[in-house]
């Protein structure tokens, strides 16, 4: 797949996915050192439960497991390690150069190329934060399906409802996604735990949004 941005001369400059991540990890602080699942952490990290529908507690023997699309630059996964919670990161590259990746599983993958080689089920959890809207649109169901698939007992979703390409390839509002998720992750209960907002750097955009949704397997439920 080919990227088109277009500079501030007008002049077109292509580019592919692997340039694109590589380019955006070096030289873009935010990605390199910042992490949304760590921003949002407090909002989700409790409703993380255990066989027996309890609070996830790293003294009780229980070892749950979270795979993580997107993991960037890998510091929730060593978070949620460091939790009791075996965890796996899943990105398009490695960046062994950027990122270390020893206390953590890493799984190198193009998200939108599914499915995945992984085992129904194999995960308890499934989690992705502002990582979505960087897919193209046509892929966004067989992802859903994936994460479904592949999580045994619940998800976290972030995504950002703006921007543009060649990093956003999928802006939608949370309605949107919403209806996204009902439709092809049905085996999953879904509410909207918050919509952050901050204003826009663009005087055009106002408040942009970013909304995150748990979803709750309903075979879990009493």
């Amino acid at each position: 797949m080919k990227i088109v941005n277009i500079d501030t001369n007008g002049m077109k400059q292509v580019s592919n996915k692997l340039g694109l991540y590589r380019t955006m990890h070096w030289n873009h602080p935010g990605y390199r050192m910042g992490n949304h699942g760590m921003k949002t952490l407090g909002w989700w990290a409790g409703l993380i439960l255990n066989s027996k529908g309890s609070q996830h507690d790293p003294w009780d023997g229980e070892r749950l497991s979270v795979l993580e699309l997107g993991c960037g630059n890998g510091t929730l996964c060593q978070v949620l390690t460091g939790m009791g919670i075996g965890a796996t990161g899943m990105d398009f590259m490695e960046c062994k150069e950027l990122y270390d990746r020893s206390a953590y599983s890493f799984i190198q993958q193009d998200l939108a190329k599914t499915p995945y080689d992984l085992e129904g089920g194999q995960f308890d959890y499934c989690v992705s934060f502002d990582v979505l809207e960087h897919i193209e649109e046509e892929f966004i169901p067989g992802v859903l399906k994936e994460m479904q698939r592949v999580s045994g007992r619940g998800m976290f979703i972030k995504v950002a409802s703006s921007g543009s390409p060649p990093l956003h390839l999928t802006v939608h509002d949370h309605l949107w996604w919403v209806s996204m998720l009902r439709k092809y992750c049905p085996d999953f209960e879904w509410k909207m735990l918050k919509n952050f907002g901050q204003p826009s750097t663009r005087c055009d955009e106002g408040t942009v949004y970013a909304p995150l949704f748990y979803g709750r397997r309903l075979a879990d439920e009493d």
